[in-house]
């Protein structure tokens, strides 16, 4: 059984951040898409915002005029206060929701104060829970154990997570299908780049306990997946390597996955693979031939193999 069965995802794409909004008389809080899929029902719109993703930490709570408390409790909350998710209620003009999706390429990134939409830094809820009620049920799942014994940290309030649990689907009983409680969780929404992601439970109410599963784990492998993607694009731009930003966001994810296939899944080794084939896909090349090259036999390691490839790619198209 499949989590899809209980809950629907619609996915938007081309969903631009606000600007800074100089001279409006009414700025907006956030996108139209974002505000219709947020206020609705007469539910409460909640914020799991992470402290960490801000330079000055918790002091970003200080832009709100809602509610707020962190999900560690104790001695915790207080020595990882800049480091912390939290739960915010807000209105629909608060100040925090319009600074989680406002993004202006002509700031620093790190000015986050101005803009924060980039920084990838809070999950938003659609719920008709009390604050108390949605504190504690969320607070479940901070740190939960497998069917063995050995806990884990669950970072559900990546807007990641959410992108990939639409992507995988959950297996009935995981993380995921209980944190879609129908009576604490309505929606749980994302915000990425310009791609929004609305999951709505549709009737979910259960009493099975709380375990990390095989399906949460894979869910955790596309998001760290997804993370090391985008990683792996944003080297690219800094060594001046994109010859097609068309190209790299159609194909990444094919060379990462052919990459896994031939035996490079260590990180350094599937990223000299990625940008050999990167560089080769330029001239119309495949890596086939280089990687018969250097080791026909394939008997020597992987990151071994792919850091020859790339050296004699690196020299055949130096100057390329």
């Amino acid at each position: 059984m499949q989590i899809k069965d209980y809950v629907e995802f619609q996915t938007r794409r081309g969903v631009h951040p606000l600007d800074r909004q100089f001279a409006c008389s009414e700025p907006k809080s956030a996108p139209s898409i974002l505000l219709q899929n947020l206020f609705k029902d007469e539910a409460s719109v909640y914020i799991v915002l992470d402290a960490s993703k801000f330079v000055q930490g918790r002091e970003v709570l200080e832009q709100t005029n809602g509610e707020y408390r962190c999900l560690f409790a104790g001695e915790t909350a207080e020595d990882l206060e800049d480091l912390s998710p939290y739960l915010v209620r807000v209105a629909s003009d608060d100040p925090l929701l319009r600074l989680l999706t406002t993004y202006d390429p002509a700031l620093s990134p790190d000015w986050t104060t101005k803009h924060a939409q980039h920084r990838e830094a809070a999950i938003f809820i659609r719920s008709f829970a009390g604050f108390e009620a949605l504190w504690a049920h969320l607070r479940h799942f901070l740190r939960v154990r497998d069917a063995k014994g050995q806990w884990y940290f669950f970072r559900f309030w990546e807007p990641r997570f959410n992108k990939a649990l639409a992507r995988s689907g959950v297996s009935y009983g995981s993380l995921s299908y209980r944190l879609f409680s129908k009576d604490k969780l309505d929606a749980l929404i994302s915000y990425i780049e310009d791609e929004v992601v609305v999951a709505t439970a549709q009737a979910i109410s259960d009493s099975t306990p709380i375990r990390i599963t095989e399906s949460d784990f894979q869910v955790l492998r596309i998001m760290r997946a997804s993370y090391f993607l985008e990683r792996i694009k944003q080297s690219f731009r800094d060594d001046d390597e994109i010859w097609s930003e068309e190209y790299l966001d159609d194909n990444i994810e094919k060379i990462y996955c052919v990459a896994l296939e031939r035996g490079y899944r260590i990180e350094a080794a599937n990223y000299l693979f990625m940008r050999a084939s990167y560089r080769l896909a330029q001239f119309g090349l495949t890596i086939d031939h280089y990687e018969n090259l250097v080791d026909p036999e394939r008997i020597q390691s992987p990151l071994i193999r792919a850091k020859a490839i790339w050296a004699n790619v690196e020299k055949d198209f130096l100057h390329a």
